[in-house]
């Protein structure tokens, strides 16, 4: 089967064709929109020979919206010996859950 890595908001991600990814929320969509991811670095071929895509390749990568949820909580505590300061704060990050429907490895 072949593969593909894309990079989205600096992150990288091993992909092939009806793979599920979450990547960071950096728009706003709903469910059921069309994402194209246009920043490819490497294709793997079916015999495991990995080539550097090529930036004048026709490729496409497409996805579409399986929906929009956020991350457990991480927590942040804070905390000074012999002060008595102690601060906890809590963050949850925004992911959006992605169906890649098509890969196309050009040429």
């Amino acid at each position: 089967m072949k593969h593909m890595v894309i990079e989205v908001s600096g992150k990288q991600y091993y992909i092939g064709h009806g793979d599920k990814i979450q990547i960071d929320l950096c728009q706003k969509v709903a469910v059921g929109d069309l994402l194209v991811f246009e920043k490819q670095i490497i294709k793997t071929e079916e015999d495991g020979e990995k080539t550097k895509v090529a930036d004048t390749l026709n490729r496409l990568v497409q996805g579409v919206v399986m929906g929009v949820r956020k991350r457990a909580k991480v927590i942040i505590f804070k905390k000074k010996r012999r002060h008595g300061y102690m601060k906890k704060q809590g963050h949850r990050q925004s992911v959006v859950e992605v169906l890649i429907e098509e890969v196309n490895y050009g040429a």
